[in-house]
């Protein structure tokens, strides 16, 4: 019988890249809908396989897998165990243990974060058998993989952490602010991931910033925002994923405006930009079409 560790989040979660944190909510939804009861290591290779422009849905691809060959391996492998619908699975051992080895396999790189292509290296370390088992259907070998990862990491390619953009030259002093600020809310709040909400919370309150001042002319709902923040649990992967997009889209944004350094201004266009995020800000009562165009004139001053 496979035993289960039950965890509320993975281990290290705060140094995982956007696309490693999408992946593994990715695999859990995958266990979820199909009723299987537990998250395991080959329902986190359904998850890199979805995760597309990931390191490691790129190794996957380059291998020739497709996500539909995937996923059909995984439903051969297993059956309907669970149709309690529970919004949480556990990790089972194995691929808590996988987890643990991907961030041995990211420091070991030199890596500051661990993202999918950790979390791949993590997974042919293991060994465990439903990895093992999906791979063989698929005719893929570990070998393929570790070795297909290397190659990407000695091209210095990598993926962004919320992490690694506080220590980035170019994230502005007040960005780096806002983004240690927000952390301090979430622990406040007794939440340990920080999420788009906990960002614009402080944004609305960073007096310095010019991001505060629209949020204000545009008469952001703060009260409400507060009440919401409340409510957040106290980890979700799709939210550090959520907000992970959020500020690689800033990097983005900086670089195409020509500005030498990424800023709250960036921060808050990045999130009027993303369909997800213009939801949020609707939430609290902004027009963000009006807001875009605002931040748009600021950037360009």
């Amino acid at each position: 019988m496979q035993r289960v560790f039950v965890v509320m989040s993975a281990p290290h979660e705060n140094r995982y890249s956007h696309h490693a944190k999408r992946s593994l909510t990715q695999g859990h939804f995958f266990a979820r809908q199909h009723g299987h009861g537990i998250v395991d290591t080959d329902h986190l290779l359904v998850g890199i396989i979805r995760t597309e422009g990931s390191l490691g849905w790129r190794v996957l691809d380059d291998l020739e897998l497709q996500a539909d060959s995937v996923e059909i391996a995984v439903h051969a492998l297993r059956e309907r165990l669970d149709d309690s619908g529970e919004e949480r699975l556990p990790f089972t051992e194995d691929l808590r243990s996988a987890l643990v080895m991907a961030l041995s396999e990211s420091q070991a790189l030199g890596s500051h974060y661990v993202g999918t292509e950790h979390f791949l290296l993590g997974l042919v370390r293991s060994g465990s058998s439903p990895l093992k088992q999906v791979l063989s259907q698929l005719e893929v070998s570990g070998e393929q993989i570790r070795g297909r990862v290397k190659r990407l990491v000695q091209q210095g390619i990598s993926e962004i952490t919320i992490n690694s953009m506080r220590s980035m030259g170019r994230l502005s002093e007040l960005g780096k602010r806002v983004l240690n600020a927000a952390g301090q809310v979430a622990h406040d709040y007794g939440q340990e991931t920080i999420t788009p909400h906990h960002v614009l919370l402080v944004l609305t309150q960073e007096r310095r910033s010019v991001a505060r001042h629209l949020l204000a002319e545009g008469n952001c709902d703060v009260d409400l925002l507060r009440e919401s923040i409340a409510d957040l649990p106290v980890h979700s992967f799709d939210a550090a994923a959520h907000l992970d997009t959020i500020l690689d889209r800033a990097l983005d944004r900086a670089e195409a405006l020509g500005s030498h350094y990424t800023g709250t201004e960036h921060i808050l266009l990045a999130m009027t930009l993303d369909p997800r995020s213009r939801r949020l800000l609707e939430a609290y009562d902004i027009d963000v079409n009006w807001l875009q165009q605002r931040l748009y004139q600021e950037l360009r001053r």
